[in-house]
């Protein structure tokens, strides 16, 4: 979020891929064809029977390479997305998505994220665009079992530090006193977190802390230093491979200034256990500048959420221009010419016009009360979530069934 915007704690862990993959989910290589004329690689992705969802992740050799996705087919033959023109602007027609999926050396794709996917099971067909021409090194695959899918499910966490002063919330080897008042901060969150997801029967499960980041990597995150893969890296290490790395910096800095009005970052998707990518984990705020104690844990919390939302397939139901939604039929849209310079009566705010959609000319009626609206105010507090995003996330890899 942009704007404002926990149970038991599990102690540090040692990440490692051997651990086997847990039961709700299967795990397989996807065959790497040879590219088409036009240097397209025409994947074929097969879904079983008893599967509801899948992450799709494919590396290239060259990790600067700009990737995309040109195609989407689903089993039934429907045409789901395309994607034409230049690879880093291409014109995009999609059922599916308000952007095209595009990245550097890497590139997840994780369905279904909205209803119009329809049936998963059978062999999609993904086309895969790659600026140099060179073959793919590997293509990945993560499905999700249904027999597991309408059980209540749980989302573990794995937090790291690496903001510069460092947050007492998730610090290591603190005093009893202060271990027991980072402990009650902890489940102020996961309280707050759980409210937004207990009506759809998810909810968070463990929330590990890791250790502090290195020194050298704390403070402000620059968004076009590199320094997000050093991160991830770290806390992808240390983090359980079924958990949410979770990294928690003082800022954001880059070009202009729409870098430093971040409070959290998240691919959309992202990908797992890969502790080379900067797309494997999440960025939040320490949201240090929030006064009130309460205020700052209910802050965090729903930043933290909202970020884990964009991880797992959910876009913003309005874009800050209010011209791009997302493609869930139960969300509320906010258009910028309904709204732009409308006044919030109940709140006294006065409407400015600017292009931009607020929380305040959108209102509730616009979804300003949604947990993945642009930017996020507590006025509109308690946030929720509706059925389909449920839906979504619900077919995640890494919501697993309760115990």
């Amino acid at each position: 979020m942009a704007s404002w915007l926990a149970g038991c704690d599990g102690a540090s862990t040692e990440s490692t891929d051997l651990r086997p993959a847990p039961a709700h989910v299967r795990e397989r290589d996807v065959e790497i064809p040879a590219a088409r004329d036009d240097g397209s690689i025409p994947l074929a992705v097969t879904v079983l029977d008893d599967e509801v969802g899948f992450l799709l992740s494919v590396r290239t050799g060259t990790p600067t390479a700009l990737l995309s996705i040109a195609r989407i087919v689903s089993p039934s033959g429907r045409i789901l997305h395309t994607e034409s023109g230049p690879i880093d602007d291409p014109s995009v027609d999609s059922l599916i998505a308000s952007i095209g999926w595009a990245g550097e050396g890497e590139l997840a794709l994780f369905l279904p994220n909205a209803p119009v996917v329809g049936a998963m099971p059978g062999t999609w067909r993904i086309d895969i665009v790659h600026e140099d021409g060179e073959p793919l090194a590997d293509a990945h695959l993560i499905t999700v079992r249904r027999s597991a899918h309408d059980r209540e499910r749980r989302l573990d966490l794995a937090i790291m530090d690496a903001s510069g002063a460092g947050v007492a919330e998730y610090a290591q080897g603190a005093t009893p006193r202060a271990a027991r008042r980072a402990r009650s901060a902890r489940a102020v969150q996961h309280a707050a977190m759980d409210e937004v997801l207990a009506p759809h029967a998810l909810g968070i499960g463990r929330i590990d802390v890791l250790p502090r980041a290195p020194r050298r990597l704390r403070g402000t995150l620059s968004m076009d230093g590199g320094s997000e893969a050093d991160l991830c890296r770290e806390a992808v290490r240390a983090a359980d491979p079924w958990s949410l790395p979770v990294v928690i910096v003082d800022g954001f800095s880059g070009d202009g200034d729409e870098a430093e009005e971040l409070i959290g970052w998240a691919p959309v998707p992202g990908v797992l256990r890969e502790p080379d990518s900067a797309g494997s984990c999440v960025f939040v705020g320490s949201h240090r500048d929030v006064e009130d104690d309460d205020e700052r844990q209910a802050a965090f919390a729903m930043t933290l959420l909202h970020e884990a939302g964009h991880f797992m397939g959910l876009e913003h139901v309005s874009e800050f221009d209010g011209r791009l939604f997302d493609r869930l039929d139960d969300t509320r849209e906010c258009h910028i010419g309904d709204v732009d310079g409308r006044d919030d009566e109940r709140f006294d705010v006065a409407g400015e016009i600017d292009g931009v959609i607020d929380d305040f000319e959108c209102g509730r009626a616009g979804g300003a009360d949604n947990l993945m609206f642009w930017s996020g105010v507590p006025e509109f507090a308690p946030f929720r979530l509706s059925d389909q995003q449920a839906d979504v996330l619900r077919a995640h890899p890494l919501f697993h069934p309760l115990e």
